[in-house]
């Protein structure tokens, strides 16, 4: 924020330019988040949801600075609250699979589900290793 810092905006707190500019890096942290989306649906559903609510987390927050940058309070304010109950959603979600984790790393009794989305997917070193397989054995008739 020094970077923003003038003599009518001190430490930058209202610089629209900042407000802008850091817009972009939580947009690009939705896009991260994105692929780290697509790289979950191969893990379980928890993973899942956690990866995309962050997106809409990033994205909403994002709004909500570019709005800022604008001038526009009251939308901002309106996309920080949708970005924080996403966030909110993440965090339970987060919570969920610690606990799970946790319960299975102590062989707890109980286990919790996360929604295993292994096996929907087949994997590229999976699908080879058919294709081998299909051509090593002779065909039938």
């Amino acid at each position: 924020m020094a970077a923003y810092e003038t003599a009518a905006t001190p430490a930058g707190t209202t610089a629209p330019a900042f407000y802008a500019s850091y817009a972009f890096f939580l947009l690009f942290m939705g896009l991260l988040c994105l692929v780290y989306a697509i790289c979950a649906l191969r893990t379980n559903v928890v993973f899942v949801v956690i990866f995309v609510t962050l997106i809409f987390t990033f994205c909403f927050l994002a709004a909500a600075y570019w709005y800022a940058a604008l001038g526009n309070l009251h939308l901002s304010h309106v996309y920080t609250v949708a970005g924080g109950a996403f966030a909110f959603v993440t965090a339970m979600a987060g919570w969920w699979i610690f606990l799970a984790l946790m319960f299975e790393s102590v062989d707890f009794p109980i286990s919790i589900p996360v929604g295993d989305l292994s096996t929907l997917m087949k994997g590229r070193s999976e699908k080879i290793k058919e294709k081998e397989a299909q051509t090593a054995r002779p065909h039938e008739a």
